[in-house]
């Protein structure tokens, strides 16, 4: 009488355990940075904050020397950049400063002194002007600088112009030397409906995040038993 012979069960091998517990903490420690993130959106929002309150300053800048730019009409202050159509990367594009940083504010108390800084640090939703060239030759600010080719190549080039104006609107937040931070060109309404609107769109996000956090935690514990 023959005898099957005995099966018996198949270990992993440790390579294989450690690589699945390397996976587990991999897995746990995603999960845990997708909470973490949702939790911070849930709690702070989207970060756009209307300055309100103490040393908030809200009015219209003040008629003062203008500077010719690219696209639209003269400005105070901002900056001109140049990029490739359909070209959205920051690093790939030609940009100078154009007018005077130091300007005045008209508010429901009187005119006071600001320092505005960079467009790039402005908030809220900000609308350059903007046309596409074929050339930067006869352009102003842009026609004299000979670094334009050597960063983005060949024309075609579109312009962006963002810049405040006599009379345009902001809201902002002044320290006591006249700088301003926290800057949100327009009108305190438009400003908080579109603020509103950004963090309701927040929603979706969160939702998606909890859903990552709660999948990696779980593919985290499986892979731990």
């Amino acid at each position: 009488m023959s005898t099957s012979p005995t099966t018996r069960p198949v270990s992993s091998s440790p390579a294989k355990a450690g690589f699945k517990k390397l996976f587990a903490i991999f897995a746990g420690i995603t999960g845990v940075g997708f909470g973490g993130v949702a939790y911070d959106i849930t709690v702070n929002g989207t970060g756009a904050r209307v300055p309100t309150g103490s040393g908030a300053i809200e009015g219209t800048l003040v008629a003062s020397e203008l500077v010719e730019v690219p696209a639209g009409d003269p400005v105070l202050f901002g900056e001109v950049r140049l990029t490739q159509p359909g070209s959205g990367a920051v690093d790939h594009s030609w940009s100078m400063p154009v007018g005077e940083a130091r300007q005045r504010v008209l508010t429901a108390d009187g005119e006071v002194e600001v320092v505005l800084p960079s467009a790039r640090e402005w908030k809220g939703p900000v609308q350059p002007d903007h046309r596409q060239v074929e050339s930067v030759e006869g352009l102003a600010v842009i026609s004299e600088a000979d670094d334009v080719a050597s960063r983005l190549g060949a024309p075609p080039y579109q312009v962006l112009v963002t810049a405040f104006r006599p009379g345009d609107p902001v809201v902002a937040r002044r320290a006591d030397d006249g700088t301003l931070s926290q800057v949100y060109p327009g009108e305190r309404a438009e400003l908080e409906s579109w603020v509103s609107t950004q963090e309701s769109r927040r929603w979706p996000i969160v939702g998606l995040l909890a859903v990552m956090c709660f999948a990696s935690l779980m593919l985290s514990w499986r892979s731990w038993k």
